[in-house]
This record gives C-alpha cells, structure tokens and sequence, in this order.
C-alpha cells in the first residue's frame, strides 16, 4: 500500500486527508511544478523550471503518459538538471508515483 498522498491537481478535501490519515498515508503536496503538460511542456521550459528548484522543495512532474502530459520531455531535460543539481551540491531524491 502506498504510504504517501499527492491528491491530483493539488486539490484537497478534508474528507481525502481523513481517508488517507486512516490508510496510513501521509499527505504530500509539492512546493514547484515542473509544469510538463499542455503546451507549456516544451523542454527549455520544463528544464528552466525544474532547474530553479531549492533545497526542501517538492518538484511535481508527471510520468503518466495521456494526451496532455508530456513525460518524455522532463525525461530528456532531467540529466542535464540533475548535474546542475549536483553542481549546486544538491542531494535529490525520486519517488514514484505508487510511493
């Protein structure tokens, strides 16, 4: 079973975090949003997104593919982001979706 809790969009009911607190899950809301959907989800954008992210922060990108989502662009900027990272002296650390 999962043990976290993204509600999709971000958009949180008192009843979703009742439910998820009695499953054991903890609520998780991102701080920055790679934005990898519609036609902003072009790789200068996506890459200059992820890219100003600090230490602390939740960057939400979608590997779920559908009309709109656009994983295989944050998939691409993604190496190039995390040397910056690692440049910066930034640990990183990727959960999927399921976590």
């Amino acid at each position: 079973m999962p043990r976290l809790y993204r509600p999709a969009f971000g958009r949180l009911r008192r009843t979703m975090a009742d439910e998820a607190s009695q499953c054991g899950q903890r609520l998780v809301l991102w701080t920055r949003s790679a934005i990898d959907w519609g036609a902003f989800g072009r790789a200068r954008g996506v890459e200059r997104r992820i890219s100003a992210a600090s230490a602390g922060e939740i960057v939400l990108m979608h590997d779920g593919r559908n009309p709109d989502n656009h994983p295989e662009v944050t998939v691409e900027v993604l190496p190039r982001v995390l040397r910056r990272f690692a440049d910066r002296g930034l640990l990183v650390a990727l959960l999927p979706a399921h976590v």
